[in-house]
């Protein structure tokens, strides 16, 4: 099993049409992912997101979120999946935490309004540099440099900073590496 998200997809891309992830209004096949997350990943690298930059996504799970979540960490970005219950305080406590550059966000979910609670937020989060509303992201035809910036990602290299539950305390956030997240998954695979 590769040791990199890019890797991981590459390698099931082979498996063409098999479905990778349902949900109730769409469906995405292993090739489908990886083409459609080379021109997501194109349109987040011409909009300043490279190797190492801190995104956060805050959005309900399903197809989108996946090809989003992908497409950033297939070019090295370390995802930063944030909660649609987080109030807008606590959110402003994540992505201050985290140092969140660049935030995509639905608009609306479940009556909490993100956009608006980040842009009232924007002078007290000084790393947050870009505000994308999820529907309106960078786009670009697909470009070479995904590959080449995809081939320097390595299993050490940050995948993701996921928050604790806080039940002790604030919530803590716990840095994943590509190595370590898919390791797991090969450990639960072996487990089976």
């Amino acid at each position: 099993m590769p040791d990199t998200i890019d890797g991981l997809v590459r390698a099931q891309a082979r498996l063409g049409a098999k479905p990778f992830v349902i949900d109730t209004g769409a469906r995405l096949s292993y090739a489908d992912l990886d083409r459609g997350t080379i021109e997501l990943a194109s349109g987040f690298l011409a909009a300043g997101v490279t190797k190492g930059s801190r995104v956060g996504l805050i959005m309900p799970n399903g197809v989108r979120w996946v090809q989003i979540a992908v497409a950033l960490t297939r070019i090295g970005a370390v995802l930063v999946p944030l909660s649609t219950l987080l109030t807008g305080r606590e959110l402003a406590a994540q992505l201050e935490v985290a140092s969140v550059r660049h935030l995509i966000a639905v608009d609306e979910f479940r009556g909490h309004h993100y956009l608006d609670d980040v842009r009232a937020m924007l002078p007290d989060l000084p790393a947050l540099q870009h505000l994308w509303p999820a529907d309106a992201l960078p786009a670009a035809s697909a470009d070479p440099l995904v590959a080449e910036l995809a081939d320097t990602v390595v299993p050490a290299d940050p995948l993701v900073v996921m928050f604790t539950s806080g039940s002790s305390g604030p919530p803590k956030g716990i840095i994943h590496s590509h190595g370590n997240a898919l390791g797991a998954v090969r450990a639960g695979l072996a487990a089976r």
